[in-house]
């Protein structure tokens, strides 16, 4: 049902967001620190439009990770293979036809971040942490993949019980309070 407001939506820089000091109660980040040449801009950014008493809720790429070392491991070699065993010529017409770009297989892998890292840059920006909690395990290259299906889950079954092993989520979201 419609509620008869409106919704104003603006793009930027996320190093130099257009709003005012104090803006807004709540921010959410999720999926994008991984991508941001600056990362710890970012931050400062953020930290500077919410207000005090407001909420930062942010996801990043978990570099303590087995997974996401053992993934990269398996994408780096499928690459390899791939342009070892099939001429370019060849594979650039196989991904045409795919309508795939020819370009290693995909990886965010530009940032990878330390949480404990990230937990000490956002207290130095005035934030305290309120939860946190790891989540996706499994291998990317194994996506859709039965057996890596239920390693997820069991992993996400035990994790919420044993720190250690919650540690080895792919990806950590904090839920953070602005205190002044």
């Amino acid at each position: 049902a419609e509620s008869g407001r409106s919704l104003d939506l603006t793009m930027s820089d996320a190093t130099s967001i257009p709003f005012a000091d104090d803006a807004f109660g709540s921010v959410l980040a999720l999926g994008l620190m991984e991508y941001i040449a600056d990362p710890t801009d970012v931050l400062s950014e953020m930290a500077r439009v919410i207000q005090p008493g407001g909420t930062l809720v942010l996801s990043i790429p978990n570099r303590r990770s087995a997974f996401i070392f053992i993934d990269d491991v398996l994408k780096s070699i499928k690459n390899i293979l791939t342009q070892i065993l099939m001429p370019h010529p060849l594979r650039r017409a196989i991904k045409s036809l795919l309508g795939k770009p020819d370009a290693a297989y995909f990886t965010h892998k530009r940032h990878r971040f330390n949480p404990d890292t990230v937990v000490g840059q956002l207290n130095d920006l005035g934030f305290e942490i309120e939860a946190h909690r790891y989540h996706t395990f499994g291998f990317g290259l194994l996506n859709r993949v039965r057996l890596n299906l239920w390693l997820c889950r069991k992993f996400e079954s035990y994790a919420g019980t044993h720190p250690n092993l919650e540690q080895l989520g792919w990806t950590i979201v904090l839920k953070a309070k602005k205190l002044s």
